[in-house]
């Protein structure tokens, strides 16, 4: 059975323990991969519409606000969503120093029951939630996000890859439940994504894979902790962030090795 307050006190937790990219990506890798993946993820959001000027946007799992101040910064009008009210608290500052607070609000909640009216926004954001809930809530929430978008709105989420040969071999995503900390991470599949939304009547493609920095990552964590070349490796990670924009499909590399995607489903 999957708790809400369980999870909530475990990523509060964890936001009190480490960086504030570290708390909502990978909390046991170092910054400047953390940083390249931000910018790459951030790069592809801000690209999947025209203009976000007006739009009116929920960031569900909004944490830190790492995509609601860039996107708020854009011209949208933001609903930062989350489960912990410290995420919410740490949103809410970070939404302040950028100043933007005029176009944020904040909603504290389940993603499985999303506090929204149907149809009420033109972008749904959903960025690295949903493989942190069991397939069963996992499939509640995204009934929510096919709900609370409007007609000719998008979505956009990141799907894990089940097909990764780097995720496939990592235990920790073998995990079918909620762990006693309150913790869950599970592979989703790009390709069960993609067919949820085109049989709810959207049309889906990629906005980008993150296969270079997938290669780098793997391959750098067999040396951590690295103990000097830190600029170096902080202009590696930033190149391969930057080959990933450049190319956003890489075909069969993308299936064998790249751990994430960002899929959009625009509805007709």
């Amino acid at each position: 059975m999957y708790e809400e307050s369980r999870a909530e006190a475990y990523w509060s937790k964890r936001l009190l323990e480490t960086d504030a990219l570290s708390a909502v990506l990978s909390y046991s890798l170092p910054r400047y991969i953390n940083e390249a993946y931000s910018k790459w993820e951030i790069s592809c959001v801000l690209a999947g519409v025209e203009s976000w000027r007006s739009l009116r946007v929920i960031d569900i799992g909004c944490g830190v606000g790492r995509v609601t101040v860039p996107v708020a910064e854009a011209g949208a009008n933001v609903v930062a969503f989350d489960n912990s009210k410290e995420m919410l608290n740490a949103c809410r500052d970070s939404v302040s120093k950028a100043g933007v607070a005029e176009r944020v609000e904040f909603r504290h909640g389940s993603a499985r029951r999303l506090k929204a009216e149907d149809a009420e926004f033109d972008v749904v954001l959903c960025l690295g939630v949903l493989e942190h809930l069991p397939p069963d809530v996992r499939s509640d929430a995204m009934a929510e996000i096919v709900r609370v978008v409007k007609p000719q709105g998008t979505v956009m989420v990141v799907a894990n890859s089940t097909t990764s040969a780097f995720l496939a071999r990592e235990k920790r995503y073998a995990s079918t439940g909620q762990e006693p900390s309150g913790y869950h991470v599970s592979l989703i599949g790009v390709e069960t994504v993609r067919s949820y939304f085109a049989e709810s009547g959207f049309t889906v493609d990629s906005l980008g894979s993150n296969l270079f920095q997938s290669l780098a990552k793997h391959v750098l964590k067999g040396f951590l902790p690295i103990e000097s070349g830190e600029a170096a490796l902080t202009s590696l990670l930033d190149l391969c962030a930057n080959l990933d924009l450049s190319f956003r499909d890489k075909g069969d590399l993308d299936v064998a090795f790249a751990d994430q995607y960002v899929i959009r489903a625009r509805r007709s």
